[in-house]
């Protein structure tokens, strides 16, 4: 599914930075247009279409990365306006999708024919599952090719002729905020037994942009940016371990 055509929804500089990454890094033929929705005060009860920029189609998927719940709200009415088969929204800050109304959007948007993952974090979307704790599997087409090109980070490692620093730190597939390619930029030269947890705190001053509010999941209390950190520390993780099996198979 090489041409996808992605609605991006934003509000703030949170969306704006994702948006112009997926812009710059995504594929040949992916089609990204940034649609602005308005800051609302009150609850969305009727006539959402009453809400909606001018134009916003056609498109296939829509990234919501709005800062309000009663963004949020709006989504069944602009997939609906833009004909788009699944929708990633994103969990940065759990008040913008309170988790009522994530059952409620799977609710309507199932109705309606259509999908929506809610990953928390964004970078912890794979391709077979969004979320942590617990991943929660999905099937949609459109969001896995999303997610083989932006979502949970994949890295590859190259080493020092002794094996005791990073050489080169290569990503691919990036953090949908470009927090990938601001780690790995600057890992090369650090010494492998020190580069976790390093490597995660790195990737959080491009900066993180998600809440430092603690929450409970899973019987872990966290905040959404610390596991974002975790993400990358992971992601960092399985590269050496990549890279220590290809030489010993060498």
């Amino acid at each position: 599914m090489s041409n996808v055509k992605i609605l991006v929804l934003v509000q703030g500089t949170y969306g704006r930075r994702i948006c112009e990454h997926v812009k710059a890094k995504g594929p040949p033929g992916w089609e990204t247009t940034e649609v602005f929705l308005p800051f609302l005060t009150q609850p969305v009860l009727e006539e959402p279409e009453y809400y909606l920029p001018g134009s916003l189609g056609p498109a296939d998927l829509v990234l919501h990365l709005g800062e309000t719940h009663q963004a949020a709200q709006l989504l069944p009415a602009v997939t609906r306006a833009a004909g788009a088969g699944a929708v990633i929204a994103p969990i940065s800050h759990s008040h913008w999708v309170p988790k009522g109304l994530r059952n409620q959007l799977r609710q309507e948007l199932s109705q309606q024919g259509q999908s929506i993952v809610f990953p928390e974090p964004f970078c912890s979307l794979t391709e077979e599952t969004a979320g942590l704790f617990p991943p929660v599997p999905y099937h949609h087409p459109l969001i896995r090719t999303f997610a083989r090109h932006f979502g949970y980070p994949r890295l590859e490692v190259e080493l020092s002729d002794d094996g005791q620093r990073l050489a080169k730190v290569e990503v691919t597939r990036s953090s949908p905020c470009g927090s990938s390619y601001h780690a790995a930029a600057r890992l090369a030269g650090f010494d492998v037994s020190q580069v976790l947890p390093t490597a995660g705190l790195i990737c959080l001053r491009h900066p993180c942009l998600a809440s430092m509010a603690l929450e409970e999941r899973g019987g872990r209390t966290e905040t959404i940016m610390h596991l974002a950190g975790q993400v990358f520390n992971t992601a960092m993780e399985e590269a050496l371990s990549r890279r220590v099996q290809r030489t010993v198979h060498r």
